[in-house]
């Protein structure tokens, strides 16, 4: 991986998230707007896309790195951890994702998780069809 990649997706990319989630939490503050709350995660987003408009790699290049579901999995838990401790110790945030009293919140922060952690696979899967319909 690059450097600047490494850099944003292992340093910058997850600073933006938590702090949309900190300061989701902090919204009765009039010092918390819209944009600082989504000004970070629009610039990152927006780099993203033109770094991956301008910097193409040679098909030689490309390369299906494993990744590291180790870290990633650390990652999930501490963002589940970091949101459930702030909803006990400072309060509701604004948004229904982030709270732990809805749905959504153990929808998209719990359910979807555990269930990318099962492996599907299909009755075809590592099989060849030698068979072709037109």
């Amino acid at each position: 991986m690059r450097k600047l990649e490494w850099f944003v997706f292992k340093i910058l990319l997850p600073l933006v998230v938590v702090n949309f989630i900190v300061c989701d939490f902090l919204h009765e503050y009039e010092w918390v707007t819209f944009g600082l709350q989504f000004g970070p995660i629009a610039a990152v987003v927006a780099f993203i896309i033109v770094v991956g408009l301008l910097v193409k790699r040679p098909y030689d290049e490309e390369k299906v790195e494993e990744t590291d579901t180790k870290g990633g999995r650390k990652w999930i838990i501490f963002l589940v951890v970091l949101v459930i401790s702030l909803n006990l110790l400072w309060g509701e945030p604004a948004s229904n994702l982030l709270n732990i009293k809805r749905f959504e919140f153990w929808a998209i922060m719990i359910i979807i998780p555990l269930l990318r952690a099962f492996d599907y696979k299909k009755k075809t899967d590592n099989t060849r069809e030698e068979k072709r319909y037109f």
